[in-house]
């Protein structure tokens, strides 16, 4: 569709620098106990805030002042059996008024000359009117029930957003909006339940309608007697311009319930990426000279670019959302300009789909991998109401990306899966190849740009099947919409019989099943769509992911910023240990000075997902710390590494090639201590603002002492320097130091001791 642009007439008002905020209570406790005395009064000026507390409000008369009415928790502004309209312009205004979060109800002006504009009535010229987060209903009216506007020699504008319109009635017309020599702009709107002789949702005579191209509208159950259940296009109407708009089940006694123009051939209507469906009459929208149909779902409607004339599949739901198998979803325009929100193809209608999201971005260093699982998989509708672990072709789940990629390859447990490639469509080899749910994958995109794959389909039952097999590696897609701790979404007995649990991001390992964990265990969650990792040596398990014991939102470690590096198809684990008084903010592998990967420190142990597997055997690893506030990494020869066969650091260097399920070296003085204290001691959330919670358990009656450092080593504040009993704790830091003051944005340190023992979490304050 060709983009059209209409030049507006804007008249430059003066910029309020200041503003004043008034409240209005009628309790008599604040300056005001009334909005209009607060409009009446000399003292409320141009771009002030009137903020009303939850009450009901009689009707307000605004005038030539431009303000904020705010709506501070549940405010009604009602007529209050007055007979008049419950907002009413008047005369003419250079500024904007602002009508927030307000229930705008029961308005019926019979009592006065003009009886339009139960909710809102507006007549003059040059005012603009912006309506956010309201919503009007329940008002009466000959014309404009619940937004009546006219303008004069200028015209009005007004900008609607965030707003339901339901349940109004006029006798003639505009059930919902009437519009005059105004000019409308909609956002977020649903207009439902309206009724009217003309147009039971807008009509509009000398005006316009239009939205930005990703702006959404909904009309639904608008009803009209004589013609356009949801529009009605007057002979002088102007243009509309809609872009992912629904227009569903409403109703015209007599006529068209969808948009009805009355002079087809002198006004201008563009639709893109629009739903138009199961709505009176036919057709559903008419035809014109300037009449331009693209990339829509309209009953009725063959031809066109892009549109389409099929069931658009809606969820039963008010809010009209599309099932997964909609043929409305990715098939709105597919320039950029009108992408959905997470970055996909436009979907058609005012509801786009949410697709789970595979991308390989990731700050300073961009993957070529990414291990992932597809919990939402597209089983054949009219057979399945559930996924149950199906296996899908591969063409239905891999092929949707914005872009497209040149190529793609795909394993599962350490064989190829299928490998595609990209030239006007999707080519795969080995195309008879299968996906499921419970397994997990590592993709690699090849090529370059940064393709996104988006996934739609039926999740995953909760209680599906999951298998291990005896001393061998297995690949398990974890499909819980909640995140939990790695040792807690496995079944004990498999844990137990685990020598290796890892994902993209950490790795938990040990050399024997009686072994204790190297890594962090407490540290490391499992999250919706991971694959995950697991060597067991004994027994084959069949099993189902641990039910998590609360709601827990996504967890990740944090990226390296500092220092850059290409990630490969698997890692090595390198365990590192540090000074508790010398933690780097980051730290690296190198190899022939070349980084091979890194990770932010958060505590006295890091783990490094090191990418030193293709390396070639005997090559030194060295090690980089970047610290915050020095401005340059610094190279680290002198370590400790760990000897797994005699259980003791050693000093010399860490060579690749060499055997063992992970490396473990020191920067520790100290190494009789080499693994830190488990007090399941957790920060979130991180980063944080304004608070963040600190928790830890403790086994036995002991002294604990709880404080707060910045980088720089200085103590900020002391949170707890007491005798604890066993149990669980919480601890709130407020961001405050010592002082009572708020500290600033940064990298701070949380020390929990514990009797003599000492752990450390990094924390950062994003203000």
């Amino acid at each position: 569709m060709s983009k059209k642009y209409f030049l507006l007439a804007i008249i430059v008002l003066p910029i309020f620098l200041f503003s004043t905020t008034w409240i209005v209570n009628p309790d008599d406790t604040e300056d005001f106990t009334t909005i209009q005395g607060a409009l009446d009064s000399p003292t409320v000026t141009h771009g002030d805030i009137i903020s009303a507390v939850s009450s009901t409000y009689g009707p307000l008369e605004i005038g030539d002042k431009g303000v904020t009415i705010v709506g501070n928790g549940t405010v009604y502004i009602e007529d209050n059996n007055e007979d008049k309209h419950c907002i009413e312009f008047t005369g003419d205004c250079n500024y904007t008024t602002t009508l927030e979060n307000l229930i705008i109800q029961n308005g019926n002006p019979r009592g006065i000359d003009d009886e339009n504009g139960g909710g809102i009535y507006g007549s003059g010229n040059s005012r603009r009117i912006d309506i956010i987060d309201c919503i009007i209903r329940n008002n009466e009216g000959d014309d404009g029930a619940g937004i009546y506007l006219v303008g004069d020699y200028y015209r009005f504008s007004c900008y609607i957003s965030d707003t339901t319109i339901s349940s109004n009635t006029a006798s003639d017309n505009g059930g919902a909006i009437y519009g005059s020599l105004t000019n409308l702009n909609l956002n977020d709107v649903t207009i439902t339940g309206n009724s009217a002789d003309k147009g039971g949702g807008i009509y509009i005579d000398y005006a316009t309608i239009s939205t930005n191209d990703t702006d959404r509208i909904l009309f639904y159950s608008n009803s009209a007697t004589t013609n356009g259940g949801a529009i009605y296009m007057a002979d002088d109407a102007d243009f509309i311009q809609f872009g992912s708009v629904t227009i569903a089940d409403n109703t015209s006694t007599n006529g068209v319930g969808g948009i009805y123009v009355a002079n087809p051939n002198d006004v201008t209507l563009e639709l893109v990426n629009c739903i138009i469906w199961d709505n009176d009459g036919t057709p559903q929208v008419p035809t014109g000279t300037d009449i331009e149909i693209t990339y829509s779902d309209v009953e009725g409607l063959n031809g066109g670019t892009g549109n389409i004339n099929i069931d658009p599949e809606f969820e039963l739901s008010s809010s009209y959302p599309l099932k997964y198998f909609s043929p409305c979803i990715n098939k709105g325009n597919d320039d950029s300009d009108y992408d959905d929100p997470d970055g996909s193809i436009a979907d058609m209608g005012w509801k786009p789909y949410e697709h789970d999201i595979y991308k390989w971005a990731a700050n300073a260093s961009s993957r070529v991998y990414i291990w992932k699982c597809f919990p939402r998989l597209p089983l054949d509708h009219s057979s399945y109401t559930d996924n149950d672990g199906y296996p899908i072709h591969v063409d239905e789940v891999w092929e949707n990306w914005n872009p497209d990629p040149t190529g793609l390859n795909s394993w599962y447990e350490n064989t190829t899966a299928v490998n595609g490639t990209y030239n006007a469509g999707w080519a795969w080899y080995d195309d008879e190849y299968s996906v499921y749910s419970q397994r997990g994958y590592k993709l690699q995109r090849t090529g370059t740009g940064y393709p996104v794959m988006f996934s739609r389909g039926l999740l995953c039952e909760t209680d599906v099947d999951l298998v291990t097999t005896i001393a061998d590696e297995d690949w398990l897609g974890y499909f819980l919409p909640s995140s939990q701790k790695v040792l807690d979404a496995f079944p004990s007995d498999v844990g137990d019989d685990a020598i290796k649990i890892w994902t993209q991001d950490w790795c938990i390992s040990r050399s024997t099943t009686s072994d204790p964990w190297t890594g962090t265990p407490n540290s490391c969650y499992v999250n919706y769509m991971d694959a995950v990792m697991i060597t067991t040596v004994d027994n084959g398990h069949t099993f189902e992911w641990e039910t998590p014991r609360g709601e827990q939102g996504t967890t990740y470690r944090p990226i390296a910023e500092h220092f850059t590096f290409v990630d490969e198809i698997d890692y090595q684990p390198v365990y590192v240990y540090f000074e508790e008084d010398d933690l780097p903010t980051e730290v690296a592998v190198y190899v022939n000075d070349v980084c091979k990967g890194a990770q932010v420190v958060e505590d006295t142990i890091c783990q490094i997902c090191a990418y030193i597997l293709e390396e070639d055997e005997g090559e030194e690893i060295d090690f980089a710390f970047w610290y915050e506030g020095r401005g340059a990494e610094e190279r680290k020869q002198s370590y400790q590494v760990y000897n797994q066969q005699t259980d003791v650091y050693e000093s010399r260097s860490l060579i690749t090639g060499m055997p063992g399920i992970h490396y473990e070296v020191s920067f520790r003085n100290n190494l009789e201590d080499v693994v830190p204290p488990q007090f399941d001691l957790n920060c979130y959330p991180n980063p944080f603002n304004p608070e963040v919670t600190i928790s830890f358990n403790l086994e036995e009656t002991i002294e604990v002492k709880l404080d707060v450092f910045n980088i720089r080593g200085q103590k900020v504040r002391d949170l707890v320097d007491e005798t604890y009993r066993p149990e669980s704790y919480n601890v709130i830091w407020n961001g405050e130091n010592s002082n009572g003051g708020k500290v600033s944005s940064g990298v701070y340190y949380i020390r929990l001791q514990v009797g003599e023992e000492v752990v450390n979490r990094r924390v950062i304050l994003m203000k």
